[in-house]
């Protein structure tokens, strides 16, 4: 778990560590699971090519907990 002061931005890096993160669960359950990457977060990320091609979903606290 990660807390930032200002929106996220999702980089190159970040994108590359969450794509290998994601094959090694994939790898341990051998394909009889599927595997997502999904961000919770207080404020919507900003937009950016790593964060489309990347993370599968986005959901807000306000979504969550049903506030919006």
């Amino acid at each position: 778990m990660k807390f930032y002061a200002e929106p996220f931005t999702l980089t190159k890096s970040d994108a590359t560590e969450l794509l290998r993160k994601k094959q090694v669960v994939a790898a341990h359950f051998k394909g009889r699971k599927r595997v997502l990457i999904t961000l919770v977060m207080n404020y919507p990320p900003v937009e950016n090519k790593w964060l489309r091609e990347v993370v599968d979903r986005v959901v807000t606290l306000g979504e969550l907990l049903g506030v919006l």
